[in-house]
C-alpha cells in the first residue's frame, strides 16, 4: 500500500484527474515490472552461481503478457501525464526499495514458499525431501 499512496501523492501534486484509479493502475504496473525484474535476477543468479539453467523453465512464468496488457489498460484509461516519472520521486523510490529488499530477503521468500505449499499440494509433490523440510510450518510463524 505504501507504493500506491506514494504514487497517489505524486499524481495529486500534479493535479491529475482520477488520481485514485490512475494510482491503482500504476501500482499494478510497477509490481508487474518488479516481478519480471526479480524473475530475471533469479535466473541470472542461478546461471552465474550454479550449474542449473533455470532460464528455459522460469522465463515462461514471467508476467510479461500481463504486464503488457496492463500497459494497454493504462494507455487507454489513464489520464496520467507521460512526463511524470515515478522513478524520480523520492517516496516512490523508497517504496520500491522496500519492495525489492523484501524480494531479496531469503527468509521472506522461504516463509512465502512455506505458506504457499499447503495451498498448492500438486506443486508440493515435486519438492524433494530436502526441500520439504523447509515447507513444514514453524511454530514461531504459526
Amino acid at each position: 500500500m505504501h507504493l500506491y499512496y506514494s504514487i497517489k501523492q505524486l499524481l495529486d501534486k500534479y493535479r491529475i484527474p482520477h488520481s485514485d484509479v490512475c494510482s491503482h493502475i500504476q501500482t499494478a504496473l510497477a509490481m508487474l515490472t518488479s516481478a519480471n525484474l526479480f524473475c530475471d535476477g533469479l535466473i541470472e543468479h542461478f546461471q552465474r552461481n550454479t550449474f542449473f539453467n533455470i532460464g528455459k523453465d522460469f522465463r515462461k512464468w514471467r508476467l510479461t503478457g500481463i504486464e503488457s496488457n496492463w500497459r494497454e489498460v493504462a494507455r487507454l484509461t489513464s489520464r496520467c501525464k507521460e512526463d511524470i516519472s515515478l522513478s524520480d520521486d523520492p517516496n516512490c523510490q523508497l517504496a520500491m526499495t522496500v519492495i525489492f529488499n523484501r524480494y531479496e530477503n531469503m527468509e521472506f521468500l522461504n516463509d512465502a514458499a512455506q505458506r504457499a505449499m499447503p495451498l498448492n499440494p500438486e506443486m508440493a509433490k515435486y519438492a524433494n525431501e530436502e526441500d520439504k523440510k523447509y515447507f513444514q510450518p514453524n511454530k514461531e510463524s504459526a
